[in-house]
């Protein structure tokens, strides 16, 4: 009997327990503010590469326009 409940509380203790904790609200909140963080540092991140890529094409388009207003006066 004693083998049986040393396999039990090993299974218990190795695999069911720590998948329980993962419920707890602590942890939750803990995964959602991490999440939150990763959201915002990533959308800051495309969105500083969108403006970039933005800034050079509107820089590039500024410029056609002005060479084509310039030669239709000349």
């Amino acid at each position: 009997m004693f083998r049986w409940k040393f396999a039990y509380e090993s299974i218990v203790n190795e695999y069911v327990r720590p998948h329980l904790l993962s419920f707890k609200w602590e942890n939750i909140k803990e995964n959602l503010a991490r999440y939150k963080e990763y959201h915002e540092i990533y959308f800051q991140q495309l969105n500083h590469h969108f403006i970039k890529r933005h800034k050079k094409k509107s820089k590039v388009k500024f410029l056609i326009y002005l060479f084509i207003y310039l030669f239709k006066i000349v």
